[in-house]
Formats: structure tokens, C-alpha cells, sequence
């Protein structure tokens, strides 16, 4: 799998495997200089999802859970409800 983490039982099924895939960002480079910091976060996590989750979809019917962090040390939205 093309995925960065794989972690069997996370989210309360023992048997069942999550997928996560990390991105780190710098809030300052240029192609964030003219959006929000969520706009940013929402930017990077839609593009792991396009990149990974059909994939970890049909071929391990499971979903694939984009973590997305700041070089300053943020992490991002979805992450937090982790």
C-alpha cells in the first residue's frame, strides 16, 4: 500500500486496518502566502485524499485518514478530532 502508516484495531475493531498518510507544510511558502491557514490545511488534506484514498478504498475497503502538520509544530483540523 502506498500509504505512510497502517495501523490494525485504531479505530475500536480489532481486526480492521486504518490508513494515514502525512504531509508536513510551511504556512509561510508562496503558494500559501494568499489563502487562510485552514484554507491551507483543507488544500493539503483534500490533495492526500484524491492521491490515496480510491486506491485504499477498493483495494483494502478501508478509509485513509490524511495527517497534515505544520513545520511549525500545527497539526490540522482532522487531526484534532483524532
Amino acid at each position: 500500500m502506498l500509504t505512510d502508516i497502517k495501523a490494525v484495531g485504531f479505530w475500536n475493531c480489532s481486526r480492521q486496518s486504518a490508513f494515514f498518510d502525512g504531509r508536513i507544510f510551511n504556512p509561510t511558502e508562496y503558494s500559501c502566502c494568499n489563502q487562510s491557514l485552514y484554507a491551507c490545511y483543507d488544500h493539503h488534506e483534500l490533495e492526500k485524499r484524491h492521491l490515496y484514498e480510491d486506491t485504499v478504498i477498493l483495494v483494502e475497503n478501508r478509509c485513509c485518514t490524511p495527517l497534515v502538520f505544520l513545520t511549525s509544530g500545527g497539526i490540522g483540523p482532522l487531526l484534532q478530532i483524532l
